[in-house]
């Protein structure tokens, strides 16, 4: 159990000052009574009192108080199997092998938000894999996100649960903490696009959100281990299998509905919902919504707005360049430990691929979209992408201005005009210089906008 300074944690329960539990009768040998303080604390939570004997601690020999670390307070969860797992998988520990966890947090969430805590704040639920030096693992709740890891000034509202897992050697290849917002943006409307597919793939992807929720709701099935799914590390990316691929953009779409509808890509096959976050019952229309789109359910709730391109007859294609053999000067991304793209060239109709890739409003920008004339001399901040790569739709923030010439502009059309599939064999076609910060490398991306029945192309297609 962690003491904070003066503050007394417990899972399921606030934290309560040790000020607080003096009122009980101590025990004569010591200033607290730790049996006294659990059965107080406990009193006031839905947990089962354990046997403890009051003297079931250990003394600082200067002081004569209680010391702050308590060795056996709650009893190790890992089972062998999950530790076989673990030891087994490495890297992929994060979401195998802690997803149980991180569905407790996420039907914490679905529990407590909509009563406990006011729409859009701050707060967050902190799931703490690492033992840090005042909190042991476990799921913690923070007003808003902490500053750093095991902050004593940013002390957790609340506990909702603690662990005692014996780590390993892999424990290196974990982060110290997931963060997960309670309400994951401000803006006023969310929006899930759902892409209909017919693509082989044996292993179905689950963003960690999304399977949180549907796990935490009983739409799918908790299993250790998950041999049958993997993460999905891919931006934004909620589920991808031979069905769909839907993309997750709750509380982050856009202020107004115009501006919603605006920004949805027309890729026949796909299906665009959207719905306000400040009418009605949001929480009860989102569980609705991933209840639908699993399939439980065939009815949409009256709030939730369905723009459907499943019969539209442009498409959108493209292919990542290496740019190995260029032998000209790159422009230099504006800062490291981050990704960068730029536009360099675009020739064809502008308003065929407008509409194919769509209207993102503000200073965002997609990959795809088309520039007219000179583009921008821009930087345009790419997310995290660990080990993947971009497509068209991938949206970047304007960071700054690039650095590049008319000349070193001109070599770079030439190069690339020169590669397979650079030429404009479809209605448009857009040049995308991309930095990839974790891989370390440039590449291109060339992006066409065709008709529906063109098959002379060769290229992925979203």
């Amino acid at each position: 159990m962690p003491v904070i300074d003066d503050m007394v944690y417990v899972p399921g329960a606030e934290g309560f000052r040790l000020t607080e539990i003096m009122s009980v009768a101590p025990c004569p040998d010591h200033r607290f009574n730790f049996a006294h303080s659990v059965h107080v604390l406990l009193q006031r939570t839905s947990c089962s009192a354990k046997a403890h004997c009051p003297c079931d601690q250990r003394t600082d020999a200067k002081a004569g108080n209680i010391a702050r670390r308590v060795d056996h307070v709650r009893p190790d969860r890992v089972s062998a199997r999950a530790t076989g797992y673990r030891a087994r998988y490495g890297g992929r520990l994060l979401w195998a092998f802690e997803m149980s966890q991180v569905v407790t947090a996420y039907r914490w969430i679905l529990n407590h938000r909509s009563t406990d805590y006011t729409k859009c704040c701050d707060a967050v639920v902190v799931y703490q894999i690492k033992r840090s030096k005042w909190l042991p693992p476990g799921l913690y709740v923070y007003r808003r996100r902490p500053t750093h890891f095991g902050c004593t000034v940013d002390r957790p509202v609340a506990v909702i649960e603690q662990f005692n897992l014996n780590r390993t050697a892999t424990d290196s290849e974990l982060p110290n903490a997931i963060t997960i917002a309670m309400f994951p943006g401000c803006d006023n409307y969310s929006a899930m696009y759902i892409v209909t597919r017919k693509q082989s793939r044996l292993t179905p992807e689950y963003g960690n959100r999304i399977f949180g929720e549907a796990a935490a709701l009983g739409i799918m099935e908790l299993v250790h281990p998950p041999g049958h799914m993997s993460a999905s590390e891919r931006y934004e990316v909620a589920i991808r299998t031979e069905r769909m691929y839907v993309l997750d953009l709750r509380w982050r779409a856009f202020d107004t509905r115009t501006r919603c509808v605006h920004a949805i890509p027309k890729i026949k096959g796909m299906k665009a919902i959207l719905w306000s976050n400040h009418t009605g019952d949001v929480q009860n229309t989102e569980c609705k919504v991933l209840s639908w789109l699993f399939g439980h359910s065939n009815e949409l709730p009256s709030d939730v707005q369905m723009v459907d391109y499943t019969a539209e007859a442009l498409g959108v294609r493209y292919i990542l360049v290496d740019m190995d053999t260029f032998t000209g000067v790159l422009p230099q991304p504006p800062r490291t430990g981050m990704s960068f793209f730029t536009h360099t060239h675009f020739t064809g109709d502008l308003a065929a691929a407008a509409a194919a890739i769509g209207h993102v409003t503000g200073p965002k920008r997609r990959m795809g979209s088309p520039c007219q004339g000179k583009p921008l001399d821009v930087w345009y901040a790419l997310p995290s992408m660990g080990s993947c790569h971009p497509t068209p739709y991938t949206c970047g923030d304007r960071y700054a201005d690039v650095k590049i010439t008319d000349e070193m502009r001109a070599d770079l059309i030439e190069w690339t005009l020169k590669t397979d599939a650079a030429d404009c064999q479809g209605l448009a076609v857009q040049h995308t210089l991309y930095y990839h910060w974790e891989h370390a490398q440039y590449k291109m991306m060339l992006c066409h906008t065709v008709p529906d029945t063109d098959t002379s192309l060769n290229m992925f297609r979203l």
